[in-house]
C-alpha cells in the first residue's frame, strides 16, 4: 500500500440516537497515486470509497458515476453498494494524465418513506512519479543524466538535489525535462557517490525524498 493513496478524514459527528433513517457522509477529498504499471510494485490493499452510512439495509445506494468502483464480495463492477472499493487496475489506465478531478456522488434511497439522503467525493488522480536510482555522466550518451519518470505531468515541480554536506548543487522550479540535472554544478563535474533529492509535484501530492548516486 505505500505510497498508493492518502485521504482526508472529515466526518461529520453524528451521534446514534441523533442519526435519521436515510444518512451517509464522506471525506471531502481523497488523493490517489498511480503507480507506473510498467515498473514492479506490490498490488495495494483493496481500496475502500471512503464513506460512512445508515446501515440500514432497506436503503437502496447508487454512485454516480459508478464506473471504477467495485463490489468487494462479489467483485462486480459499477457496484452501487455504501463502500465499494476502487478498481485500480482500470484507473490505472489513466497513467499518462496530468492531472484529474473525479467527483463522486452517492445517494441513499428509503422507499418506505421516499427519504432520500446524499454525499460527495472529491477524488484526485495523480500519475505516480519514480526518480532512478543513479546516473552515469561519463560520455558516452548512456543514462548520462538524472532521469524521473512522470515528472512532465507536474509542469510546476520543484527538484532539489544536496551533496552530502546538505548544500544544494542543483535546482529546479519548473519543467524539469527542459532543465534537467545532467550531474553538474557550477558547469563542474560533480564527484562520484550518493546524493540526497527533494521533490514536490503538487500540493496533493506529498514530497518524494531519496538518494540518488552519481557513477562516472
Amino acid at each position: 500500500m505505500k505510497g498508493i493513496f492518502f485521504s482526508l478524514l472529515l466526518f461529520p459527528l453524528i451521534s446514534f440516537s441523533q442519526q435519521p433513517e436515510c444518512f451517509v457522509a464522506a471525506d471531502e477529498k481523497l488523493v490517489i497515486l498511480l503507480p507506473d504499471m510498467s515498473k514492479a510494485f506490490t498490488p495495494p490493499t483493496p481500496l475502500y470509497m471512503p464513506v460512512t452510512g445508515s446501515p440500514n439495509s432497506e436503503i437502496k445506494w447508487s454512485w454516480s458515476p459508478s464506473s471504477h468502483l467495485i463490489d468487494p464480495i462479489t467483485k462486480m463492477p459499477n457496484a452501487n453498494i455504501l463502500n465499494p472499493i476502487f478498481d485500480l487496475k482500470n484507473l490505472l489506465s489513466l497513467t499518462g494524465i496530468d492531472f484529474q478531478k473525479m467527483v463522486y456522488t452517492i445517494s441513499g434511497n428509503l422507499p418506505r418513506k421516499n427519504i432520500t439522503c446524499t454525499a460527495t467525493v472529491n477524488v484526485y488522480i495523480l500519475p505516480k512519479i519514480h526518480p532512478y536510482e543513479a546516473f552515469t555522466p561519463n560520455g558516452d550518451d548512456y543514462n548520462i543524466r538524472w532521469y524521473i519518470d512522470n515528472i512532465t505531468s507536474y509542469p510546476d515541480a520543484e527538484v532539489f538535489v544536496y551533496d552530502r554536506w546538505g548544500s544544494i548543487v542543483y535546482e529546479n522550479y519548473k519543467n524539469y525535462e527542459e532543465k534537467p540535472f545532467w550531474g553538474k554544478f557550477n558547469g563542474k563535474e560533480l564527484p562520484t557517490g550518493p546524493y540526497m533529492y527533494r521533490i514536490k509535484p503538487h500540493p496533493d501530492y506529498p514530497d518524494v525524498v531519496g538518494t540518488l548516486t552519481i557513477i562516472r
